[in-house]
């Protein structure tokens, strides 16, 4: 990464603690993120001490919950930490206004309340589940600890506010003096990896070669769908995380395409028919594998392509099984010029021509 990036590098000085271990048993970064936790439970308890919290502790579980590799994953989770806790807090203190004098209905509220962030959580995934999660049991935490003094609920409430706030805080500090490795930077790079992987295919398919089977083509479509949780986490980190990560996006939905082309053509060229003249065609417009020209040169004519094919036989059109290569050719190639375009907003911050919804 050059040194214009979002966020810096560790510290070298950090780099140096680190004892000389196998990296079997212990992997890279391991020293590093072991001592930003401890330092960042050390400065959470102290604080929560110093403003004479109720229940230090629990800022510094919150630490030890938000422990996290990566900064973006860190900061993301501390977001959806924060609001899970803010919004059970304030349905807590809701039901409890309510239905302090009435235990059966204030335990069917709770009841229903932990089925509604129950089913949330499901139908939700990374750390949005868990937020949804969290607003539901931290309504039993604070409202059902106070079922017998419903006056101590606000007390409850903000002391347990405070000390995650303080957790969040205190790891958030750390992580910045720390310089804790990026989750974008880990995205570009598996980015970069599975886009080799899905040209290495087209490539193949294109020229005629066996390509991986369907369970390994699933395995890389899994991996690449998979990304998406790395977007979601580089967005704490990135200023203009709306520019590079559309390219992400558009660059992932490109590269699912063109897996999903190399499969196509990959069956044609091994089952079809398809005479020389129009495979050459094809082939000469990816040379070794990567696109020459540009998709809107790449649109031919059907009917042209058939019957330069079948110069002797001017009556006949393409036959199904070219025109279906063709057609997947073409869109190949269209998808590789997106997967491209997606891929350099991720380190320049050019905003992709083309952006897709969440």
């Amino acid at each position: 990464m050059s040194l214009n990036s979002p966020a810096a590098s560790p510290i070298s000085f950090w780099k140096g603690l680190r004892p000389a271990l196998p990296a079997t048993i212990f992997p890279p970064g391991w020293f590093l993120f072991c001592l930003r936790t401890w330092l960042s439970a050390v400065l959470a308890l102290s604080t929560a001490f110093w403003l004479q919290l109720s229940s230090p502790g629990s800022a510094a579980v919150t630490v030890m919950i938000l422990a996290q590799p990566l900064r973006g994953q860190v900061l993301s989770k501390a977001v959806y930490r924060l609001m899970g806790t803010m919004v059970g807090a304030f349905v807590a203190l809701f039901l409890t206004a309510c239905f302090n004098q009435d235990r059966a209905v204030f335990l069917g509220g709770v009841g229903l309340w932990l089925t509604l962030c129950t089913i949330v959580g499901t139908l939700e995934k990374d750390f949005r589940a868990y937020a949804a999660m969290l607003s539901g049991y931290t309504v039993a935490i604070v409202g059902i600890s106070c079922i017998d003094n419903p006056g101590a609920v606000f007390d409850v409430t903000v002391n347990r506010v405070s000390a995650i706030v303080v957790g969040i805080a205190a790891t958030a500090a750390i992580n910045d003096i720390f310089g804790s490795p990026t989750a974008w930077e880990k995205l570009a790079t598996n980015l970069h990896r599975v886009a080799n992987m899905v040209k290495h295919i087209s490539r193949d398919a294109i020229a005629g070669h066996g390509i991986p089977d369907d369970m390994a083509c699933a395995g890389l479509a899994g991996e690449i769908i998979a990304l998406t949780s790395q977007v979601s986490f580089a967005k704490t980190e990135l200023p203009d995380a709306h520019v590079r990560l559309a390219g992400a996006r558009s660059a992932m939905v490109a590269l699912l395409e063109m897996l999903s082309c190399s499969r196509a053509i990959a069956t044609v060229l091994r089952t079809g028919e398809i005479s020389g003249p129009v495979l050459n065609h094809i082939r000469s417009a990816f040379g070794d594998g990567t696109p020459v020209v540009s998709p809107r040169q790449a649109v031919w004519d059907l009917e042209d392509l058939a019957r330069e094919a079948h110069a002797e036989e001017l009556d006949r059109g393409p036959t199904l099984d070219e025109a279906w290569l063709i057609e997947r050719s073409m869109a190949l190639l269209s998808d590789a010029r997106w997967a491209a375009d997606g891929i350099d907003p991720l380190k320049t911050a050019n905003a992709p021509a083309r952006r897709l919804r969440n």
